[in-house]
């Protein structure tokens, strides 16, 4: 078990500046409307799994515990999934279902 490697800080989407060492979580369409930002920069000690990024995300945005299991996760632009680890120089997305034809 990793002791509470991840701490969350919300950025203020007019705010574009970003803390060294912290993940940018990129937030998408009702995703991004429940929480409130575009974006979330989640510092990290070392490897996480994708898990652990869900339960921190969840524990300070309670809103996005709705979203887990439609939710699919890119880490730098490549789909991720339950063994991707991440870092702290990730850029993490979470992209909802989308419709459209």
């Amino acid at each position: 078990m990793i002791p509470d490697p991840v701490v969350l800080r919300v950025t203020n989407s007019a705010d574009k500046r970003h803390t060294d060492f912290a993940m940018r979580v990129l937030l998408f369409a009702q995703i991004k409307d429940a929480v409130g930002a575009a974006e979330l920069d989640v510092k990290i000690s070392g490897e996480v799994k994708l898990a652990e990024i869900w339960k921190a995300l969840v524990a300070i945005q309670p809103k996005l515990a709705g979203f887990e299991t439609s939710t699919r996760v890119a880490r730098n632009g490549e789909y991720a999934d339950a063994e991707t680890l991440f870092s702290d120089r990730d850029e993490a997305a979470l992209i909802p279902p989308v419709s459209g034809g």
